[in-house]
């Protein structure tokens, strides 16, 4: 055997691994495990079935060697049930053998059948990377606002300039070693950078993450502020009450029944806390909307107009209840900065299994959509920005619900209802 095509099928062997590891990773959750370890697993898998494929033990063999290498992921390095475990294991062991057979396939349908081994190898090893890219991007898809589509369309294209590159470089390189090298090249770039981009993705995700628990501390800590300030309060009433109630009955014993209406009224003002917009007695909600209003009334001036009507219990997920309210409050706000006028009208009830949410806010009257009617950001950085609809959307969607936008030139409307 060429020492060429030994170098290739250990590399070669490097991407259908790490393919079958990614996999995997779809259907489990990663144990907290040392990157050391996951390393030493994945060279021992790697090293063994690399053996086997290149002395020849036969294709039984091999794949019988790759299976029990991924249940060895499976099993060591994730966690969930056995089923899940095996699950996963065939999904991986299936993701390389549909690789396979569509390159085949596609190869004789178009009437170019790939005679050299290495270039099916390569072939099918990139078009597995392009269904796991494409696997990846619609599980974080589904969970939140996901990385920007350019960089999936960037490997996309990578990928498929990699197939015309190795087609050329088989067809008219005469010499048969710097074949081979050009085709392990073409390997490790598309390897590498898949790699690359899969960490930048698990990155954004972490971001993410950060800014989400940050925000729910600062708006946990702002209800845990104004409970701490209406205890406050209830003690000085209680410690003052005799002489409040003395002063209210002199009041009334003189009939002067509109001074003493007033100085009830005024106690009910030093009752009342700042920055508490609403009080349902529901934590999550009330801790959204607390800080979330008085940071629009701080940057507006805008006084939001409630009608709240909700159980004590959340009918939805705090996490989905922040993405709903979070975005469509954060877009409401900075729509009111732009306008002139500043209404916003918030309502949100439960009844009969129907949780319904309607933010009407005052804007200038400019609106972007793309070309699929999809409301667009007016930010410049549209890589960043853009998402918090989709994400509201995707939430809706899964409660199976419905969510109309409608607007005006001066009032954009959002309703939503949530099947609970």
């Amino acid at each position: 055997m060429e020492i060429y095509e030994t170098i290739f099928r250990f590399l070669y062997n490097i991407l259908s691994v790490y393919v079958g590891y990614r996999t995997i990773e779809l259907f489990l959750v990663s144990k907290k495990v040392q990157w050391e370890k996951k390393f030493c697993l994945y060279f021992i898998v790697w090293l063994i079935n690399s053996l086997l494929y290149v002395f020849s033990t036969g294709i039984v063999v091999v794949r019988i060697s790759i299976i029990i290498g991924y249940l060895c992921f499976a099993f060591i390095l994730y966690e969930g049930s056995w089923k899940m475990k095996i699950l996963a294991t065939v999904g991986a062991f299936a993701l390389g053998l549909l690789s396979e057979d569509v390159v085949w396939i596609f190869s004789n349908l178009i009437g170019k059948p790939i005679e050299e081994e290495a270039m099916g190898c390569l072939c099918s090893g990139i078009f597995a990377l392009l269904l796991l890219l494409l696997l990846e991007r619609l599980k974080v898809f589904t969970k939140r606002a996901s990385i920007p589509a350019s960089g999936c369309w960037n490997l996309i294209l990578l990928f498929l300039g990699s197939v015309f590159l190795a087609e050329i470089v088989t067809e008219r390189m005469e010499s048969y070693e710097w074949t081979m090298i050009s085709l392990e090249l073409i390997c490790m770039i598309n390897l590498g950078t898949y790699h690359i981009y899969h960490k930048v993705v698990e990155n954004y995700e972490e971001r993410i993450e950060k800014a989400e628990i940050l925000q729910e501390n600062r708006m946990y800590l702002k209800q845990l502020e104004i409970l701490q300030q209406s205890r406050q309060n209830i003690r000085i009433l209680r410690h003052d009450l005799k002489n409040h109630l003395q002063l209210i009955s002199s009041y009334l014993e003189k009939g002067e029944y509109e001074k003493a209406a007033d100085y009830i009224e005024s106690i009910e003002e030093l009752q009342s806390v700042k920055g508490e917009y609403v009080k349902t007695g529901n934590v999550a909600v009330d801790s959204i909307l607390n800080y979330k209003l008085e940071v629009i009334e701080k940057q507006t001036g805008c006084k939001p107009q409630l009608q709240i009507d909700i159980p004590c219990e959340s009918m939805i997920s705090e996490a989905d209840l922040n993405i709903v309210l979070g975005n469509l409050l954060d877009n409401a706000g900075e729509a009111l900065q732009k306008s002139d006028e500043k209404h916003l009208d918030i309502r949100l009830k439960y009844e009969r299994g129907i949780l319904y949410l309607s933010i009407y806010n005052s804007f200038d009257g400019v609106v972007y959509k793309s070309s699929n009617s999809k409301f667009k950001t007016r930010k410049r950085d549209d890589v960043k920005h853009g998402y918090g609809l989709q994400s509201v959307e995707r939430v809706v969607k899964k409660y199976s619900g419905i969510m109309r936008i409608t607007h005006d030139e001066h009032l954009f409307c959002v309703d939503l209802y949530f099947y609970v």
